[in-house]
């Protein structure tokens, strides 16, 4: 149970970074520093698979939790460069319905795709500091978790 609250701190934290926000944990990052990290990152979680590249999405590495002991798959999350590929890139991640409607509500997550009752597909921000990747990497721990929930089948 702990671990499922540390994460949601952490993504209280980073709604907060913008105001208390100073020092070497808020410098700047480049667009394709954050996207090679948060890809290193993704496949070293366990149970985690990269999915098939689908021909119409280009340059997107879509992300499925996959854990056959407990009879669990599921979309995760996916990364892939935005309309400009040089400012930023697309962050797509698979949440609990509760929490990306608040995220939408707050304005950090834009409504994607309904799943089903309980999980919905949310993109947010790119990151831009050390603080913001981190507490991306708390929110994608979130839906990392959600997936093996009682329910998590796609």
């Amino acid at each position: 149970m702990s671990r499922w609250r540390a994460p949601t701190r952490r993504v209280r934290q980073w709604l907060h970074s913008g105001e208390a926000g100073r020092g070497a944990d808020t410098a700047a990052l480049t667009p394709g520093v954050v996207l090679d990290e948060l890809r290193r990152w993704v496949v070293s979680l366990p149970r985690v698979t990269q999915l098939d590249p689908l021909p119409t999405e280009g340059s997107v590495d879509r992300f499925a939790v996959d854990c056959p002991p407990l009879d669990r798959r599921s979309a995760w999350v996916s990364l892939g460069t935005g309309g400009d590929g040089a400012e930023s890139f697309d962050i797509h991640v698979v949440l609990p319905r509760a929490l990306a409607q608040r995220g939408v509500h707050i304005g950090w997550a834009a409504p994607l795709a309904d799943l089903d009752a309980d999980k919905v597909v949310v993109g947010v921000a790119t990151p831009t500091s050390d603080a913001e990747l981190q507490a991306l990497q708390a929110l994608l721990g979130v839906g990392y978790t959600a997936a093996f929930r009682d329910g998590a089948h796609t």
